[in-house]
């Protein structure tokens, strides 16, 4: 599928601000420097590219089939970025990947379950920015790896202790956590007997980000 390849240069008016709408094919969407990004993507894979400017983007992915991966790349600095992100697919153990990277500025995920429809999907999301804070909100089916890094702050995990088996399975939920403050890793996966499966550990979140906190709402 070839992609839609759009490229905005603000040489008149360098303030403006860009709004887009794409759906089902691939988007890229860049600007040379402080034009706003804004707008909602609907499809397969998605890249914006800005710089001294914002990215707020909802981006609902499709899983096109047993397997398949989407991806989403949201790259700025001194800039914040919001972004929504979901997965929708009538097929099982799709995969979205994230990047999101911005500095100077807040970074804010959301990837909560209202957006995360499709069945037994993996999430990998590296998101980073510096001085900012970081956060970033999981869809309660989450399973897998966790890492938060900060300086001069602390790297929080937050969410709620007894959560109900959204698979109706009646499985717990179990949050491993190795933290020294500016640090926090582990692993999350639901289970009945409290061990992991092989299966558990089908997805990945890094956040990154200095001077400012860094928190994981599961």
């Amino acid at each position: 599928m070839v992609p839609i390849l759009v490229r905005c240069n603000p040489t008149e008016d360098f303030e403006r601000n860009y709004k887009f709408q794409g759906l089902g094919r691939p988007l890229s969407l860049y600007t040379n420097t402080n034009a706003k990004l804004e707008g909602f993507f609907s499809g397969l894979e998605v890249s914006a590219q800005t710089s001294n400017a914002p990215i707020d983007i909802i981006a609902t992915m499709f899983g096109q089939s047993s397997g398949s991966e989407s991806r989403v790349n949201l790259q700025t600095s001194n800039g914040a970025i919001t972004a929504h992100l979901g997965l929708v697919s009538d097929y099982e153990n799709n995969i979205l990947r994230a990047v999101a990277q911005t500095s100077g500025a807040s970074l804010t995920i959301h990837a909560s379950g209202r957006l995360m429809l499709a069945q037994n999907s993996s999430f990998f999301l590296d998101a980073s920015t510096s001085v900012g804070p970081a956060t970033a909100y999981l869809y309660p089916e989450y399973e897998g790896l966790y890492d938060l890094w900060t300086t001069r702050a602390e790297a929080q995990l937050r969410g709620a202790k007894d959560l109900a088996d959204p698979s109706g399975k009646g499985r717990h939920r179990t949050v491993a956590k190795k933290s020294t403050g500016r640090h926090a890793q582990g692993r999350i996966y639901w289970s009945h007997d409290g061990k992991p499966a092989a299966a558990s550990e089908r997805g990945s979140v890094k956040i990154t980000t200095s001077v400012s906190p860094v928190v994981l709402y599961i």
